[in-house]
Order: C-alpha cells, then sequence, then structure tokens
C-alpha cells in the first residue's frame, strides 16, 4: 500500500512539473492517449480511453474552475470528462503499471471553444419623416440678392419641391405667420437668409443659412428625406 502511494506521489509531481514546462507527448511506451483535440463549449463530456495492458492512474487539470471528471470504476482504463461551457484548456496525464513496472507519463489536451460573443447591434430604427414637409425660407427683403430671388422666383424648384411632397413658403425675418409655426424664435437667432424644415407635425428636421443655389436646395431636402439632417 505504501508503494502505491509513493509511486502516486511521484506521479502527480512529475505530472505537474510537465504541465509547469508545457511539454511530454500523448504516447510513451506501454502507454497511449487519444491526440489532443478541441471541442464545442457545449460537447457536455468526451470519454478519454488510455490504450495500455496495465491498470491506469489519471491526473485531470483545467483552466476553468468547473472542470469534473470520473473515472470508470470498472475499468480504470477510461476517464469521462465534463466539458466546462467556457472557453478552456483540459490537460490528462496518465501513467500505468505494467507488467509490475510504471511506465512514463502520457498526456493530452482538450481545447474547448467558448460560446460565441453577442453579435452586432442593431442598426436603430429608421427616423420617420411625416409628409409633407414644409420647407420655409426666411429673408430680410430689403437685402434679396440676384442669388436668392433666382431661388425664390423659382417655378421649377417649386414643382421639383412639391413633387416631392414639399409645401414651399417664403417670409419676411419680421412676418407674424413665424410665430404661427413656432420658429420664430429660433429665427431671431439665425443670420438671413435661412432655410428650415419641418414634417407634417412641425417637428424641426433641419434649420441653417439657405443655400445659395438650387441645386443645394434640393440637396438638404433629399437628406432630410432620407432621415438625415
Amino acid at each position: 500500500m505504501k508503494k502505491v502511494i509513493a509511486l502516486m506521489c511521484m506521479f502527480l509531481l512529475c505530472a505537474a512539473t510537465v504541465f509547469a514546462q508545457g511539454g511530454n507527448s500523448n504516447e510513451v511506451a506501454g502507454l497511449k492517449l487519444p491526440a489532443p483535440k478541441t471541442v464545442e463549449y457545449d460537447a457536455q463530456f468526451i470519454t478519454v480511453t488510455a490504450e495500455t495492458k496495465g491498470a491506469v492512474k489519471w491526473l485531470v487539470l483545467s483552466t476553468s474552475q468547473k472542470l469534473k471528471y470520473k473515472v470508470h470504476k470498472e475499468d480504470g482504463n477510461e476517464v469521462d470528462v465534463g466539458i466546462p461551457p467556457e472557453e478552456s484548456v483540459i490537460t490528462i496525464f496518465a501513467i500505468a503499471l505494467v507488467d509490475g513496472k510504471m511506465t512514463d507519463y502520457a498526456r493530452t489536451d482538450i481545447t474547448v471553444k467558448g460560446p460565441p460573443g453577442p453579435g452586432p447591434a442593431p442598426n436603430p430604427p429608421a427616423s420617420v419623416v411625416k409628409l409633407p414637409l414644409h420647407v420655409t425660407i426666411v429673408e430680410d427683403p430689403t437685402k434679396r440678392t440676384p442669388e436668392i430671388r433666382d431661388i425664390i422666383d423659382s417655378a421649377p424648384l417649386r414643382a421639383q419641391l412639391e413633387s416631392q411632397k414639399c409645401i414651399t413658403r417664403v417670409y419676411s425675418k419680421n412676418d407674424p405667420k413665424l410665430v404661427e409655426k413656432g420658429i420664430d424664435k429660433l429665427v431671431a437667432t439665425m443670420t438671413m437668409p435661412v432655410l428650415i424644415i419641418q414634417d407634417s407635425d412641425g417637428r424641426l428636421l433641419f434649420s441653417d443659412r439657405l443655400p445659395l443655389t438650387q441645386s443645394g436646395v434640393l440637396n438638404v431636402v433629399a437628406k432630410v428625406l432620407a432621415g438625415g439632417k
């Protein structure tokens, strides 16, 4: 009995030394373990069989604290190893008593792949633009330039905006209707001329200096319709 205990202590000491050094083979004279393998985190368990003519002693270690294993009582040559449900490495040592002599220790590793990480965050829902859009141009008539006049007096521009479900209005900076539209205080803080776009509920979607070309106005409206500002 004392001899067996001494042999086991020697086995544990040697196995721990090899584990720290990261070496050793799964096959030695008189004893063979399965080659190292990789399994998924949900594999539940795996049976490791030692090919030998003698009795086997096992030592199972893991980087996971959730490790569980059980040696077959009826056949010490097999051990059932529970697979931790997380990324980890299981290291299995074995030694066999063959014809009264201890073999060298054999080692094999089981690498456990962890569960997949979280997928990409879902895209935020697209902002719903309620039509028709209210496209408001506010200016100071005393400072109207040819560029501003070209935008305000353009029938083709108005027609194109109307085709995009836009209601276009032009007001002077002191027009009382700005109060009705709820943009008088905003306009008071801006430099003329300005372009303000609201949805059908009056929600402000855009406010900035008026682009000085018709194409610039159309580009702004297109971005608002696409959900941008």
